[in-house]
């Protein structure tokens, strides 16, 4: 649990290297609970609370956006640069709506739970910026602006994994996020249970998707098109607010298909296990 604190001599914020962004709540939740010995520190001159602590060797600090969306985002990074000088590296870690099939043949497959991670592909930087209420021409999606690729010493810390990915038989992963579980009270707990693959629901791509008030994409061909255009495999509304001006790392648990059947019980659940 943490407590919070105002910061002192002892809370140095120039020892802070790694920023980490969560858009919603329940992801700055999930967030938390990796951190060892947290607390919540305010800090002089800035009406935002941190939530600070060691990952390993690293010290981290992580904050929530006041709301979604690309601006709150940016103005979340740009407050916590300016309260911690020395942020190396910055991650915007949550939940997002993947591509279920996806290359050239859309033979390649996503599910719920899978994690997308944001590096260069194809001369691009990881990270594209649509802006979805420009539809031009023929119902056609077009670029808003450029944004960064993720730094050198991030893409370095993705390889590094993906090796050891390729040379170790099974994953940790499932063991973590029970000693994760572990810290929640047992109300929270419940709401970041595993859903298993019985919510694991795909429609097929000639299903018309009728709730278009809260959904940027409103139909399977729609999605699939996306993809095909601009090699996307997941949609998610924060991400460009901080790679615009800031080499970052973009790392997105996927929860639904994009499209408007999100499941209450998947959304409401950290990334799965598989």
């Amino acid at each position: 649990m943490s407590t919070i604190a105002h910061m002192d001599a002892s809370h140095d914020t120039s020892r802070y290297t790694v920023g980490w962004i969560a858009p919603l709540p329940l992801e700055l939740t999930a967030a938390v609970g990796m951190l060892e010995d947290p607390i919540i520190l305010e800090v002089p001159d800035d009406d935002v609370l941190y939530h600070v602590g060691r990952i390993g060797s690293h010290f981290v600090v992580m904050v929530v956006c006041p709301r979604m969306g690309i601006e709150p985002a940016a103005t979340a990074l740009a407050n916590m640069r300016r309260s911690f000088p020395n942020i190396k590296h910055v991650l915007v870690v949550g939940i997002a709506g993947g591509m279920p099939y996806y290359n050239p043949d859309l033979q390649e497959q996503i599910v719920l739970g899978d994690v997308v991670v944001g590096v260069p592909q194809q001369g691009r930087g990881g990270v594209t910026y649509y802006e979805f209420s420009a539809w031009e021409g023929q119902n056609e999606l077009t670029v808003k602006e450029h944004t960064l690729h993720p730094s050198a010493a991030l893409l370095t810390a993705v390889n590094n994994l993906r090796s050891v990915h390729m040379q170790v038989v099974g994953s940790k992963i499932p063991r973590y996020l029970e000693e994760l579980r572990r810290g929640l009270n047992e109300r929270s707990r419940q709401a970041y249970e595993d859903p298993k693959a019985e919510y694991d629901h795909l429609f097929e791509d000639s299903y018309l998707h009728t709730d278009r008030r809260r959904f940027l994409v409103r139909s399977s061909a729609k999605r699939n098109e996306l993809h095909a255009r601009h090699n996307i495999i997941c949609l998610e509304m924060e991400a460009a607010g901080v790679m615009s001006d800031y080499q970052g790392l973009v790392i997105r648990g996927v929860c639904d298909y994009t499209d408007s059947h999100k499941n209450k019980k998947v959304v409401n659940r950290v990334i799965s296990s598989r």
